[in-house]
């Protein structure tokens, strides 16, 4: 049973990005492939031979025509059919998986976690009862991706009320409302996206430390290029409507780059000490030097050190590792997660006043980011949970959690109720919504 269950397993992983196939589509030799992965494979092939009309099979390299949609859409993987004995396998799949995800009954008075819930634990210490549903393709509430009208093979349906996070009586509920998987043909191993933005025209860029690459995906969560760098970058921040600041920390270097039309290299400044994190604070850029003197620097657009904000400025605090480093949307207060003080502090540009929060749970503070109404939230890597704080810190609680997972960067889509959450080693970024 094992052995057959894992067979299953493998036969639903895409060969391209070796991830679960998300809107499988078939190809006359009859090998599938991620709508998205194989609109990767085509374009990159056409970018080396625009004229072509055929293709060969990542896998057995037969060649395949490539078909001409009529509406002229430029996603021409929509052509092929959907495959929908893939479709199938992957409902056996996921009915297997929770069947076998069953919590023992008798266990009682722990933290429980509920299978429904697909990562998301609950805050709680009260016994759950252990049941669990099994959905089928045949149930009206659920989607599947053959029968849908759009290419979003990304997202995923909204989970039910029932699936979502009871937070305290004066916050929202959260539940998570798409996955977007990041693995590209080119990527030479997992993904490690250390920093997520939304750019001004909707659509996102994500930082893949591991692959070395800055990737764009479109509002709909699809792959649109990407553009490899010579070491590992690890943060970035808009600078402006056409441009973006990354930071290289092994080369000492900011890399500037242009995001209007096709993602590009402009400039470059160096920095006297590694730099992680990164910020545009007006005609100012700040960031983070980790170990290096465990400091903020303020830059100008030259790359010139304006400021230095050091551990001794601030004595009665333990500001160890300063690691990434967010605004709020004015630009008038920065935070700084420190990742051996396990602090975030958040610094005033006006008058330089800082303010601490810590506790606890706040082991190896990650990404930080805040919504349209102030409120800071904290990926915390060790502690596996995301905390929301209140503008003026008089409240702290726990939003998510995260188990076997460790969250990186979060990242507010500006504008709405909707964040992504990033993990470390991971091919998937997940997107969760305020009710």
């Amino acid at each position: 049973m094992c052995d057959e269950f894992q067979r299953i397993g493998d036969m639903i992983e895409c060969p391209i990005c070796l991830a679960s196939f998300q809107s499988p589509r078939l190809l006359p030799c009859g090998h599938s492939f991620c709508m998205g992965c194989l609109q990767s494979y085509i374009d990159g092939k056409r970018d080396e031979n625009p004229c072509m009309t055929a293709l060969p099979c990542p896998t057995c390299r037969c060649t395949t025509h490539i078909p001409d949609l009529a509406n002229g859409s430029n996603n021409l993987a929509l052509g092929f059919p959907a495959s929908h004995v893939i479709v199938k396998l992957m409902d056996i799949h996921r009915q297997s998986m929770l069947a076998r995800s069953i919590l023992p009954s008798s266990e009682s008075n722990i933290t429980h976690v509920s299978p429904k819930n697909d990562g998301i634990v609950l805050d709680t210490e009260t016994p759950i009862n252990h049941s669990i549903d099994i959905y089928s393709s045949s149930q009206s509430n659920l989607t599947m991706p053959s029968d849908m009208k759009t290419p979003s093979m990304h997202l995923r349906d909204p989970f039910p009320s029932s699936q979502t996070i009871s937070t305290s009586p004066s916050t929202r509920n959260v539940s998570k409302v798409a996955e977007i998987f990041v693995r590209i043909h080119k990527d030479h191993s997992e993904c490690f996206i250390t920093c997520i933005l939304d750019l001004p025209d909707s659509r996102y860029l994500f930082i893949d430390c591991n692959n070395k690459a800055a990737k764009i995906f479109g509002e709909n969560y699809m792959f649109h290029e990407s553009l490899g760098l010579s070491v590992g970058p690890y943060c970035a921040t808009l600078v402006s409507n056409t441009e973006v600041a990354v930071t290289l920390p092994d080369k000492k270097r900011i890399q500037f780059l242009g995001i209007l039309g096709r993602l590009r290299k402009t400039r470059k400044i160096r920095t006297r000490l590694k730099c992680w994190g990164i910020a545009a604070l007006g005609h100012q850029l700040a960031i983070t030097t980790g170990i290096d003197e465990h400091s903020v620097l303020i830059l100008d657009w030259k790359g010139r050190e304006i400021r230095t904000i050091r551990p001794d400025n601030y004595r009665d605090l333990e500001l160890l590792d300063p690691h990434m480093i967010s605004t709020n949307r004015d630009q008038t207060i920065f935070y700084v997660s420190y990742w051996k003080g396990n602090t975030l502090v958040s610094y005033c540009t006006s008058d330089n006043s800082a303010l601490s929060y810590t506790g606890p749970t706040l082991q190896g503070p990650s990404g930080t980011d805040t919504d349209r109404d102030g409120n800071i939230y904290l990926s915390i890597f060790r502690s596996q949970c995301v905390q929301h704080i209140s503008p003026n810190g008089t409240f702290i609680h726990k939003l998510l959690c995260t188990p076997s997972k460790n969250p990186v960067a979060v990242r507010f889509v500006r504008g709405t109720d909707k964040f992504l959450l990033s993990f470390s080693q991971c091919n998937q970024i997940d997107v969760y919504e305020f009710s």
